[in-house]
Formats: structure tokens, sequence, C-alpha cells
């Protein structure tokens, strides 16, 4: 099996080009912080705002889950972010990230790192509380990111989610 991350910063249209991939049959796994984001406002949990190191235990520890859970036979699986997207974000907080998920990141074996590179307007929602500058330094830190752990990075450029899950599948 073969794992395809697609990331870049808060509102790059990372979900909804996601969507479209799923629309095409293809397996893939949604955007666990934003899962995790939903399920803790909904029974008082931490929040990455709030509590940014047991928010992210949780994210890591849904992350590993959901990629276990990839059904045999599937050849390749398109993440909504990978392991090392939560070190971008310790970074720009200025914080020490657990050694759990720094090992996770080195671990993954990731096919391909592909970046989506940020849209014409930003917008904030009640999980990407983040403004529009401090998702422009959040996307930078997570090339740069995946960079240090070795990965080339390749960039998804502007067009519509179609356009965007056709380039993605093009690549892969």
């Amino acid at each position: 099996m073969k794992e395809y991350v697609l990331t870049g910063g808060p509102g790059t249209g990372k979900s909804t080009t996601i969507e479209k991939l799923v629309g095409s049959g293809n397996y893939v796994i949604n955007e666990v912080a934003t899962y995790i984001i939903e399920r803790n406002k909904a029974n008082n949990g931490p929040l990455p705002w709030t509590d940014r190191d047991s928010f992210q235990k949780q994210v890591l520890e849904q992350q590993t889950r959901w990629e276990a859970e990839v059904p045999e036979g599937i050849e390749k699986v398109f993440l909504d972010r990978g392991m090392a997207d939560g070190l971008a974000y310790y970074k720009m907080d200025n914080l020490e990230p657990p050694a759990e998920l720094v090992e996770a990141a080195r671990k993954a074996n990731y096919a391909k790192v592909l970046v989506l590179e940020p849209l014409k307007s930003y917008e904030q929602t009640t999980t990407r509380r983040e403004d529009a500058e401090t998702a422009k330094k959040l996307h930078e830190l997570i090339k740069q990111t995946y960079r240090e752990l070795g990965y080339d990075v390749e960039s998804i450029g502007a067009g519509t989610p179609e356009e965007r899950a056709r380039m993605i599948l093009e690549k892969c």
C-alpha cells in the first residue's frame, strides 16, 4: 500500500479536493484533527488552542488507528494531512513536540507529499481559527517540516477541486 499525503496550510482546499478523490472511488483518510476538534467540542475534550499536547495525543492515536484500518488489497491511500503536520503546529507555537509525535513522523513512509497551494480567498471557521497571515506561516512551516524529514514536496497549484484532484491522480 502506498500512502499519499495531501497537505498545506489551513484553508488551502485539502478537504474539498479529497471529497473529489472519494467521488472517483479512491480510498481516503479524512483530516483527523478536524474530526477530533468536532468530537471534543461536543464532549468538552481538549482542543488545540487550549491543550495542544492532549489534543495532539488524540490526533496521533486516531491517525494511527485509521491508517492501520485500511483494508487489505488497497493499493493507494490519500491522507488529508500526515503525521508531520502536527510538528509544524508545534513549531508555530514555539512548543516542543512530544517524542511520540516526532517518532511517528520520522517512521512514516509516505510515497509522496503533495502540498495544495493557498487559494485566493481565506475564510476562518469554527475549526479553522487562524487568521490569513498565520495560515500562510503554517503553510510554509508544513512544507519545511516535510522537507526536513527528507520528503520532496510537490505543489498542487490553483484550480477547481476537480482540476486539483486530476493533478493529484496524475502524480500518483
